[in-house]
């Protein structure tokens, strides 16, 4: 940088503080390097509580958790989650499992069966939960949380027809599917029980 250009300060109107060459991306652009980035925070976090917003941020949570399962299980996992597709789940305002009315910060882009278990990531395995039943429901496959929370018969039939034509499937498939994954989520806690045993 030139010793000129070193020397050259200007005010930034947002902070209403002069500041030095050094203390801008480029001494050519409006705000300093600092309020250019607690715009850059503003706007992220304006975004971030949009329905696309949110839904990318989901997204890309859910990629992550991908990486992870992948590298620790040695496993494959379906990827076709799009974030339209998330969008379309994040925009139902009743949660699938308790029914109540949730605000879109409150409201959680569910794994009906877990990834590590199904090995999906698709548009049939994702549901909207309120932030309360995510938590609850955990790893727990979506039989054995039905039972748990005493869910209704024909909320569980509609998340399941839900399921079979998101994935272009059949329910009879879909229910397969949910059994196979309530088995593997017992062997894999009995495996685990053993272990602390021994």
């Amino acid at each position: 940088m030139p010793e000129q250009q070193q020397k050259e300060s200007k005010t930034c109107p947002r902070c209403n503080e002069e500041k030095s060459a050094e203390e801008y991306y480029d001494i050519k652009r409006s705000y300093c390097a600092e309020c250019e980035r607690v715009d850059r925070r503003e706007g992220m976090r304006r975004y971030g509580a949009t329905l696309r917003g949110k839904s990318a941020g989901a997204l890309q949570s859910t990629r992550k958790g991908i990486r992870k399962l992948e590298a620790e299980h040695d496993i494959k996992i379906e990827d076709t989650l799009t974030v339209d597709d998330v969008m379309e789940v994040l925009s139902q305002e009743e949660c699938s499992y308790c029914g109540e009315k949730t605000e879109l910060r409150d409201r959680t882009l569910d794994h009906i069966s877990p990834m590590r278990y199904s090995r999906k990531n698709t548009p049939g395995n994702v549901t909207m939960a309120c932030s309360r039943c995510n938590q609850s429901k955990n790893d727990m496959p979506l039989i054995m949380y039905a039972a748990q929370q005493a869910i209704g018969v024909d909320k569980i039939t509609d998340l399941i027809m839900t399921m079979a034509i998101r994935d272009d499937g059949y329910v009879d498939d879909v229910f397969k599917e949910l059994s196979e994954f309530g088995n593997l989520y017992f062997d894999n806690r009995a495996t685990k029980a053993i272990e602390k045993i021994n």
